[in-house]
């Protein structure tokens, strides 16, 4: 059975409860942390204007969070940030102290929980920050897990949205990409698994393998990019599982914007986009 995993399931929960300070959370879960964890962590929370990287390693998890000067320098946009990495640690260490807990009652060994948030700033125009976050995470299994968070910050709204709510609608988005992406995706896939028997007959009889087949956009996250003071490219991102098996790993189809993409856009927002 092939399970789709959409992006934001791989944030591992992050609101579960009210925020901790990383400092403190050690302590509370009966957990001993390195001293030069708490002290990234505690000089993180300390450089207000800069970067951000916090590192947190113990017994019972690893937890990183970081993103550039750049996001550091919007005030409420790193508070923001902020408040998100204490919630995400809190959520990660509730999971990881129930799954030892289990663990230990169950007489199976436990392996340390662990997740990885890593933001990046991918286009700027005078109207938004357009920000992507590589996330992973590993709670037992085979292998972990992974997806990117991508937002917009709207600076005179101080705000978040999602990149989806500048269009129409996905549907609209799609219909403006969907040939391009498509034929971009199977290029990129023939390059990743060589050219084989079965591909050649999955060209012809898409309902051969659901991974010869183009995704929906209930699949797919997107990224817009900016070179200059529009954003000029829509990634479509489709993640593992979604496009391809997990050996594949993800898939990232740059489609540039066009008019066919302009016109996808609420007309409100459409002088941020080029083409």
């Amino acid at each position: 059975m092939i399970v789709r995993l959409a992006a934001p399931a791989m944030l591992l929960a992050l609101a579960l409860s009210e925020c901790t300070p990383a400092s403190d959370m050690g302590d509370d879960l009966g957990v001993q942390q390195t001293s030069d964890a708490v002290a990234t962590a505690s000089a993180g929370a300390e450089a207000d204007g800069g970067a951000r990287d916090i590192k947190v390693e113990n017994d019972l998890y690893s937890f990183q969070y970081s993103y550039p000067a750049a996001v550091g320098a919007v005030p409420e946009l790193a508070q923001l940030l902020d408040a998100r990495a204490r919630e995400g640690e809190q959520g990660l260490a509730k999971l990881a102290k129930q799954a030892r807990q289990d663990a230990r009652e169950n007489g199976f060994p436990y392996n340390a929980y662990s997740q990885n948030t890593e933001w990046k700033v991918i286009g700027r125009t005078p109207e938004w920050i357009s920000l992507v976050a590589d996330v992973s995470s590993y709670s037992g299994g085979a292998h972990g897990i992974y997806g990117i968070d991508p937002v917009l910050w709207d600076r005179d709204a101080k705000r978040t949205v999602q990149p989806l709510t500048l269009f129409t609608s996905p549907e609209a988005l799609y219909d403006a990409v969907e040939e391009r992406f498509c034929e971009k995706l199977d290029a990129e896939r023939a390059k990743r698994r060589g050219p084989t028997e079965e591909a050649s007959e999955a060209a012809d009889n898409p309902t051969i393998d659901e991974f010869d087949q183009c995704p929906p956009m209930s699949d797919l996250a997107i990224e817009v990019k900016a070179k200059g003071k529009v954003f000029d490219t829509i990634v479509m991102y489709a993640g593992p599982y979604v496009a391809g098996p997990y050996v594949e790993g993800a898939y990232e189809i740059p489609v540039a914007v066009d008019a066919a993409v302009r016109e996808a856009v609420k007309p409100e927002y459409r002088k941020a986009f080029g083409g």
